[in-house]
């Protein structure tokens, strides 16, 4: 009876999209049926491997520069928002611009090939830049700049010199001294990615102009604050004391404008004032101050309370501080279990990389949220997916592909998104496109076969 209880076990986890072996059944009316169990599973998890790969390779072409191989625009700034939303990086740090002044003289006086070997040359040389630095990151912005991100290194002026005169030392060729201009801008707590690129913009704009070729922004303490308050634990704190937190619904739609269920925004106000902020808003201030948990845990009461009544299947998105909160988790959990009619139409999304981080919490985590009855979705999808082997067995119900991938997509990017959706889709899984801009969303789905669009509020 053993090895027959084994198979139904097995059986019973194909059902729910988990993939385990038997062990090997000496009765021999079992060991033929235990053997076609276990290599269905292997060939399953083989194609599902096999898929993964090419999928990878499309996201190699869709996020590295076609001629330097270093990441494009899109994935830098995707890295550098993870960076700037974690505190224990984005305390101290920089970003470094380097513009490759006249590059279309450059490209005719040297001819194209030359001028890609210097380019790729400079490349390599960032690469091995920031690969000395820990979670530091290079990126080519567009044709001509450059870009360089070192958390928890402060970047000064004489650092800046030895950079700019080893970039400019090209062994490509000695017809030219390369032209260039660099600026740097220092990463602080609650900057901003459009304040952090506007800074060092602005030092890259002053190195122009300076005989040197490089400078360094000087930040005004009090212009990093975000909407003019400098106190954030206290205008989060009073947040919470006036439980100004709401849950604001944001539809999910098929392409034939279907709704599928409602995906749930947290909106705060900062302390006194009365207009709502979204989570792009103010959610890196609270991981910062280690308010995040305290601020979801009342959305997530309020989004239970909503679950019980609602027509619709509702969508919450959590963070990982607040998924890693047990005291949070507990509450999550028995509130969940203690109202079945809300389980039954509840999703608990969890982020990409918080399973990619740490594949066996992301595992157990699943596996409790499903306890409840609740589904469980992965959110802001689609840059480790193709990297997290435990996928085809977490049971997801949907996963959510990131803004920055699914916005306006390139033609490489396109194919990458479908790359996803494909493998999604051979797992049992939904995957939907994250976009603030639905102009063109039904051509976004068409051409990646998502399965619908989420509306988010623009950052």
């Amino acid at each position: 009876m053993r090895p027959l209880s084994g198979l139904v076990e097995q059986a019973l986890a194909l059902s729910e999209r988990r993939f385990i072996k038997s062990e090997p059944s000496t009765v021999p009316e079992l060991k033929a049926l235990t053997m076609a169990m276990n290599g269905m599973i292997d060939r399953v998890q083989g194609q599902f491997a096999e898929h993964a790969a090419t999928v990878e390779r499309l996201r190699n072409a869709a996020t590295s520069d076609a001629v330097t191989g270093i990441a494009n625009r899109e994935t830098l700034q995707g890295e550098l928002r993870e960076i700037i939303n974690n505190p224990g990086l984005s305390a101290k740090g920089a970003l470094i611009l380097i513009r490759v002044r006249d590059l279309q003289v450059i490209n005719q006086k040297l001819g194209h090939a030359k001028t890609d070997r210097i380019l790729k040359e400079m490349a390599g040389k960032l690469r091995s830049f920031a690969a000395d630095i820990d979670h530091g990151i290079c990126g080519r912005l567009n044709g001509s700049d450059f870009a360089v991100v070192i958390p928890g290194t402060e970047m000064t002026l004489d650092a800046l010199a030895t950079l700019t005169a080893d970039l400019i030392a090209s062994d490509s060729t000695k017809e030219i001294t390369l032209p260039l201009a660099v600026g740097s801008a220092g990463l602080s707590p609650g900057i901003t990615l459009g304040k952090l690129f506007a800074n060092a913009d602005a030092a890259l704009a002053k190195a122009e102009n300076d005989a040197r070729g490089f400078s360094v922004h000087e930040e005004d303490e009090a212009s990093t604050s975000v909407t003019g308050q400098q106190n954030w634990r206290k205008d989060l704190q009073e947040t919470l004391d006036r439980r100004q937190i709401i849950t604001q619904p944001q539809p999910v739609s098929a392409a034939d404008g279907t709704l599928l269920h409602q995906q749930m925004e947290i909106h705060i106000a900062w302390g006194s004032q009365d207009t709502y902020f979204p989570p792009s808003e103010w959610l890196p201030y609270a991981v910062r101050t280690g308010m995040a948990s305290a601020i979801e845990e009342i959305a997530i009461e309020q989004c239970i309370q909503q679950a019980e009544t609602a027509q619709t299947m509702l969508a919450l998105r959590l963070s990982e501080p607040t998924l890693r909160d047990a005291s949070v988790l507990a509450h999550l959990v028995g509130l969940i279990s203690s109202s079945p009619a809300a389980a039954n139409r509840l999703c608990i999304e969890i982020p990409e990389s918080l399973v990619f981080k740490d594949p066996e919490f992301g595992m157990d985590l699943g596996k409790t949220l499903r306890r409840t009855g609740a589904r469980v979705g992965l959110a802001d999808a689609g840059v480790y997916f193709t990297r997290i082997p435990s996928i085809p067995s977490m049971q997801l119900d949907h996963i959510k592909i990131a803004a920055s991938l699914s916005a306006s997509p390139s033609t490489s990017e396109m194919a990458y998104l479908a790359g996803i959706v494909s493998m999604a889709h051979g797992m049992g899984i939904k995957a939907f496109l994250c976009r603030s801009d639905q102009s063109d969303a039904d051509a976004a789905v068409a051409n990646t076969g998502a399965d619908g669009v989420v509306s988010i509020s623009a950052a």
